[in-house]
């Protein structure tokens, strides 16, 4: 299991983390749990970074800390996917695929109605 994290609430830091990488994590927190990983490659923050803006957000009492499952772990989907039924034309339509689909030219002639 990894650690995620994520804010309850909106907080303005003091100054020395008012760069766009903190407000991007921030940012990226108020919507959803990120772990550290995603820090670095997408918000571009340093381990130390990271450390210093997770004691900044505990301290003001925002932060949640989540457990998520290994990256390698495949979770089932928890629905049943259904098959894309075929397409069933009736009427007119299904009259003239059927004609122009039909492989001999005695095929083609006009149906009694």
């Amino acid at each position: 299991m990894t650690t995620a994290y994520r804010i309850s609430r909106w907080v303005e830091l003091p100054s020395s983390f008012k760069g766009i990488r903190f407000r991007k994590a921030l940012t990226a927190m108020s919507v959803g749990a990120v772990d550290a990983q995603w820090m670095s490659t997408h918000a571009h923050l340093s381990p130390q970074e990271q450390s210093a803006l997770l004691k900044q957000l505990r301290h003001e009492g925002v932060l949640a800390e989540v457990a998520q499952p290994l990256a390698g772990v495949r979770a089932e989907p928890f629905f049943v996917q259904q098959r894309p039924r075929p397409l069933r034309r009736r009427g007119l339509l299904a009259d003239v695929e059927a004609w122009l689909l039909a492989g001999e030219p005695a095929a083609r002639a006009r149906r009694p109605s």
